[in-house]
């Protein structure tokens, strides 16, 4: 089994994904500088509006050493109450500075630097979208990134920092022939006689990030009763669904979350069946 948007580290971790042979289009050489300067102004902004995958695992590792010397407290010998007090204290200071970081990183939102950086981006995500020729009607959804390795012939995730999955927004639409994905310079196309069905996968995800307009907790959204975990500032939602693809006698699925599951059942005209 192999995931369209599955990662084997043991090829690195910068690696094609999985379903590269369903790559059908790209924009990288048609906009030349132009790609170079997005990527930097969107790392810019990933690193001024969130905290690193690393002081995320930091942040989530304080709170929970922290908490768990408090319940320890008074089962330990007295020799070592010292030692744990102070431990205790300074991860509880590091996960509250993590906390007032991260809030003021999400003030950054609220700049012209900000707005200004997003006017670019979405300027050039119009150009590829006529690059790529995809049309007006694409509907937006995100599916989800997995990391893997493969261990006794199985696939075991990877976790990066505190998240098994990155949520990751695309496009996509259907002609006749093809269920179309594409992100902001690449396009795939799934034939549609290759999709066998969809599967429900009753486990809770941790979201990394949200990328609607509307929160996660409000109008549409609520339904899916997803809630924040505030140690690894993370969404959690469950279940999520695999959209179950055969080509060339190889099986993969692709990972979409419940929240924009009933948006792609729609494009590809497909229903999820407790059988499957």
């Amino acid at each position: 089994m192999k995931n369209v948007f599955g990662i084997n580290v043991a090829n690195g971790y910068d690696s094609p994904f999985d379903g590269q042979v369903f790559h059908s289009d790209s924009a990288v050489n048609a906009l030349g500088d132009i790609y170079e300067k997005y990527i930097k102004i969107m790392n810019d902004v990933e690193k001024k509006t969130s905290l690193s995958l690393v002081m995320k695992t930091v942040k989530y590792f304080s709170f929970t050493l922290a908490s768990a010397i408090y319940v320890l407290d008074g089962r330990t010998p007295k020799a070592y109450t010292p030692i744990l007090s102070g431990i205790m204290v300074l991860s509880y200071f590091t996960f509250f500075f993590l906390i007032i970081l991260e809030w003021k990183k999400k003030r950054y939102k609220k700049s012209e630097e900000y707005n200004r950086s997003k006017r670019y981006m979405r300027k050039v995500d119009d150009y590829t979208k006529t690059l790529l020729k995809i049309p007006e009607s694409a509907k937006v959804i995100d599916i989800l990134i997995l990391y893997y390795k493969i261990k006794n012939g199985k696939m075991k995730i990877v976790d990066i920092g505190v998240t098994s999955y990155q949520n990751y927004e695309v496009s996509i639409y259907a002609d006749k022939n093809n269920f179309y994905i594409a992100n902001f310079c690449q396009k795939w196309a799934i034939p549609l006689h290759c999709i066998t069905g969809i599967k429900k996968i009753n486990k809770r995800i941790c979201i990394s990030s949200w990328n609607k307009e509307v929160p996660y907790d409000k109008g549409k959204y609520k339904k899916y009763k997803m809630k924040m975990d505030y140690t690894k500032g993370q969404i959690l939602c469950k279940p999520y669904y695999a959209l179950c693809i055969k080509w060339r006698g190889e099986n993969y699925e692709m990972f979409i979350p419940s929240y924009d599951f009933d948006v792609l059942a729609a494009v590809i005209g497909i229903k999820y069946s407790a059988k499957l």
